[in-house]
Protein backbone atom coordinates (compact mmCIF):
# COMPACT_ATOMS: atom_id res chain seq x y z
CA UNK A 1 0.00 0.00 0.00
CA UNK A 2 1.35 3.50 -1.13
CA UNK A 3 1.80 5.65 1.80
CA UNK A 4 -0.37 8.30 0.50
CA UNK A 5 -3.52 6.09 0.84
CA UNK A 6 -1.86 4.45 4.13
CA UNK A 7 -2.36 8.56 5.21
CA UNK A 8 -5.41 8.79 3.42
CA UNK A 9 -7.30 5.58 5.42
CA UNK A 10 -5.80 6.72 9.13
CA UNK A 11 -7.35 10.14 8.45
CA UNK A 12 -10.32 8.70 7.49
CA UNK A 13 -10.48 6.34 10.40
CA UNK A 14 -9.62 9.56 12.94
CA UNK A 15 -13.33 10.68 11.71
CA UNK A 16 -14.95 7.76 12.62
CA UNK A 17 -16.51 7.79 16.66
CA UNK A 18 -15.98 4.45 17.47
CA UNK A 19 -12.81 3.37 18.53
CA UNK A 20 -10.93 0.93 15.92
CA UNK A 21 -7.89 -1.60 16.92
CA UNK A 22 -5.83 -3.33 14.91
CA UNK A 23 -4.56 -6.50 16.37
CA UNK A 24 -2.27 -9.34 15.45
CA UNK A 25 -3.04 -12.77 16.16
CA UNK A 26 -1.26 -12.37 19.50
CA UNK A 27 -3.32 -9.36 20.82
CA UNK A 28 -0.16 -6.72 19.32
CA UNK A 29 -1.65 -3.41 18.64
CA UNK A 30 -0.95 -2.86 15.57
CA UNK A 31 -2.83 0.79 14.65
CA UNK A 32 -5.48 2.60 16.65
CA UNK A 33 -7.24 5.37 15.34
CA UNK A 34 -8.03 8.63 17.17
CA UNK A 35 -10.60 7.40 19.57
CA UNK A 36 -8.97 4.02 20.09
CA UNK A 37 -5.93 6.09 21.33
CA UNK A 38 -8.15 8.19 23.43
CA UNK A 39 -9.60 5.13 25.06
CA UNK A 40 -5.94 3.73 26.08
CA UNK A 41 -4.56 7.22 26.92
CA UNK A 42 -7.89 7.07 29.50
CA UNK A 43 -7.18 3.34 29.93
CA UNK A 44 -10.65 2.45 29.90
CA UNK A 45 -12.05 0.15 28.71
CA UNK A 46 -9.04 -0.87 27.20
CA UNK A 47 -5.34 -0.50 27.89
CA UNK A 48 -2.17 -1.79 26.48
CA UNK A 49 0.48 -3.63 28.18
CA UNK A 50 3.40 -3.96 26.71
CA UNK A 51 2.47 -3.22 23.15
CA UNK A 52 -1.16 -5.65 23.73
CA UNK A 53 -4.50 -4.51 23.75
CA UNK A 54 -5.89 -5.76 26.76
CA UNK A 55 -9.61 -5.34 28.76
CA UNK A 56 -9.60 -2.68 32.26
CA UNK A 57 -9.24 -6.26 34.71
CA UNK A 58 -8.24 -9.86 34.14
CA UNK A 59 -11.98 -11.51 33.51
CA UNK A 60 -12.05 -8.83 30.33
CA UNK A 61 -8.38 -9.58 29.31
CA UNK A 62 -9.11 -13.04 29.46
CA UNK A 63 -12.84 -13.24 27.36
CA UNK A 64 -10.70 -10.92 24.65
CA UNK A 65 -7.66 -13.52 24.29
CA UNK A 66 -10.12 -16.08 23.98
CA UNK A 67 -11.77 -14.21 22.06
CA UNK A 68 -8.61 -13.89 19.86
CA UNK A 69 -7.01 -17.11 19.94
CA UNK A 70 -10.72 -18.74 18.98
CA UNK A 71 -10.55 -16.67 15.83
CA UNK A 72 -7.00 -17.80 14.92
CA UNK A 73 -8.28 -21.91 15.62
CA UNK A 74 -11.11 -21.79 13.71
CA UNK A 75 -11.69 -19.01 12.39
CA UNK A 76 -14.78 -18.18 14.32
CA UNK A 77 -17.37 -16.02 13.04
CA UNK A 78 -17.77 -12.46 14.22
CA UNK A 79 -17.85 -12.06 18.02
CA UNK A 80 -19.59 -9.05 20.22
CA UNK A 81 -17.56 -9.12 23.82
CA UNK A 82 -18.80 -6.93 27.28
CA UNK A 83 -15.65 -5.05 27.86
CA UNK A 84 -16.87 -3.00 30.56
CA UNK A 85 -20.87 -2.78 32.68
CA UNK A 86 -21.94 0.43 33.09
CA UNK A 87 -21.53 1.86 36.64
CA UNK A 88 -19.33 4.47 38.91
CA UNK A 89 -20.39 7.21 36.30
CA UNK A 90 -19.20 5.47 33.70
CA UNK A 91 -20.83 3.79 30.39
CA UNK A 92 -20.70 0.44 29.44
CA UNK A 93 -18.83 -0.82 26.80
CA UNK A 94 -18.78 -3.09 23.93
CA UNK A 95 -16.46 -4.93 21.50
CA UNK A 96 -16.91 -6.20 18.34
CA UNK A 97 -14.46 -8.85 16.81
CA UNK A 98 -13.73 -9.47 13.21
CA UNK A 99 -11.21 -11.40 11.42
CA UNK A 100 -9.36 -9.44 8.49
CA UNK A 101 -7.55 -12.17 6.21
CA UNK A 102 -4.80 -10.88 3.44
CA UNK A 103 -2.88 -13.82 2.07
CA UNK A 104 -0.56 -15.48 4.80
CA UNK A 105 -1.57 -12.59 7.32
CA UNK A 106 -4.26 -12.86 9.73
CA UNK A 107 -5.26 -10.25 12.30
CA UNK A 108 -8.52 -8.80 14.17
CA UNK A 109 -10.44 -5.59 13.89
CA UNK A 110 -12.06 -4.70 17.20
CA UNK A 111 -13.88 -1.85 16.96
CA UNK A 112 -15.53 -0.64 20.65
CA UNK A 113 -18.37 1.78 21.68
CA UNK A 114 -19.49 2.76 24.77
CA UNK A 115 -23.35 2.31 25.05
CA UNK A 116 -25.94 4.67 24.99
CA UNK A 117 -23.97 7.33 23.56
CA UNK A 118 -25.46 10.10 21.54
CA UNK A 119 -26.42 9.40 17.62
CA UNK A 120 -27.48 12.22 16.00
CA UNK A 121 -24.36 12.93 13.89
CA UNK A 122 -24.91 12.02 10.50
CA UNK A 123 -25.12 15.15 8.50
CA UNK A 124 -22.54 16.69 9.93
CA UNK A 125 -20.37 13.82 10.44
CA UNK A 126 -20.74 13.32 6.52
CA UNK A 127 -20.13 16.87 5.60
CA UNK A 128 -16.87 16.31 7.94
CA UNK A 129 -15.89 13.72 6.33
CA UNK A 130 -16.59 14.50 2.49
CA UNK A 131 -15.33 17.98 3.16
CA UNK A 132 -18.75 19.49 1.96
CA UNK A 133 -19.20 23.21 1.74
CA UNK A 134 -21.71 25.05 4.21
CA UNK A 135 -23.54 25.76 1.15
CA UNK A 136 -23.74 21.71 0.16
CA UNK A 137 -24.01 20.87 4.17
CA UNK A 138 -27.25 23.02 4.08
CA UNK A 139 -28.75 21.49 0.87
CA UNK A 140 -28.04 18.17 2.39
CA UNK A 141 -29.60 19.00 5.32
CA UNK A 142 -32.73 19.85 4.39
CA UNK A 143 -32.63 17.14 1.67
CA UNK A 144 -32.38 14.73 4.36
CA UNK A 145 -35.58 16.33 6.07
CA UNK A 146 -37.53 16.90 2.75
CA UNK A 147 -35.92 14.31 0.28
CA UNK A 148 -37.36 16.40 -2.49
CA UNK A 149 -35.12 18.89 -4.32
CA UNK A 150 -38.09 21.31 -5.26
CA UNK A 151 -38.85 21.46 -1.74
CA UNK A 152 -34.87 22.15 -0.36
CA UNK A 153 -35.35 24.93 -3.11
CA UNK A 154 -38.24 26.48 -1.85
CA UNK A 155 -37.19 25.74 1.92
CA UNK A 156 -33.64 27.42 1.13
CA UNK A 157 -35.00 30.37 -1.13
CA UNK A 158 -33.19 29.10 -3.99
CA UNK A 159 -33.85 28.18 -7.60
CA UNK A 160 -34.01 24.47 -8.23
CA UNK A 161 -30.85 24.76 -10.59
CA UNK A 162 -29.09 25.76 -8.26
CA UNK A 163 -29.78 23.03 -5.55
CA UNK A 164 -28.93 20.69 -8.68
CA UNK A 165 -26.06 22.18 -9.16
CA UNK A 166 -25.27 21.69 -4.96
CA UNK A 167 -26.54 18.01 -5.59
CA UNK A 168 -23.93 17.18 -7.97
CA UNK A 169 -21.05 18.26 -6.56
CA UNK A 170 -22.09 16.52 -3.14
CA UNK A 171 -23.01 12.96 -5.10
CA UNK A 172 -19.12 13.58 -6.96
CA UNK A 173 -17.55 13.95 -3.24
CA UNK A 174 -19.29 11.36 -1.54
CA UNK A 175 -19.09 8.57 -4.43
CA UNK A 176 -22.82 8.11 -5.06
CA UNK A 177 -24.36 7.57 -8.17
CA UNK A 178 -28.25 8.20 -6.36
CA UNK A 179 -29.96 10.14 -3.70
CA UNK A 180 -30.80 7.24 -2.17
CA UNK A 181 -27.31 5.69 -1.78
CA UNK A 182 -26.71 9.13 -0.56
CA UNK A 183 -28.95 9.40 2.38
CA UNK A 184 -28.04 5.47 3.43
CA UNK A 185 -24.57 7.15 4.26
CA UNK A 186 -25.96 9.96 6.23
CA UNK A 187 -28.14 7.40 8.23
CA UNK A 188 -25.25 5.09 8.55
CA UNK A 189 -23.10 7.74 9.91
CA UNK A 190 -25.75 8.57 12.73
CA UNK A 191 -23.26 6.57 15.16
CA UNK A 192 -19.89 6.71 13.41
CA UNK A 193 -18.59 10.17 12.77
CA UNK A 194 -17.15 12.51 14.93
CA UNK A 195 -19.50 15.35 15.80
CA UNK A 196 -17.28 18.00 13.45
CA UNK A 197 -15.27 20.42 15.27
CA UNK A 198 -16.09 24.16 15.13
CA UNK A 199 -14.59 26.80 14.10
CA UNK A 200 -14.02 30.13 16.18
Amino acid sequence: MSKGIATILSDLFDQIALAIFLLSAEGDLLFANRSGKAMIDEGWPVRLVNGVLTGIDASTSEALRKALDKRLLDGASDQSLCLAIAGQGRPGAVGYLRAISAGDTTASMLLVTHTGRPAAYGVEGVASAYNLSKAETRVLKHLVEAQSLPEVAERLNLSLPTVKSHMRRILSKTGCSRQADLLRIVEGARIYFHRPRRED
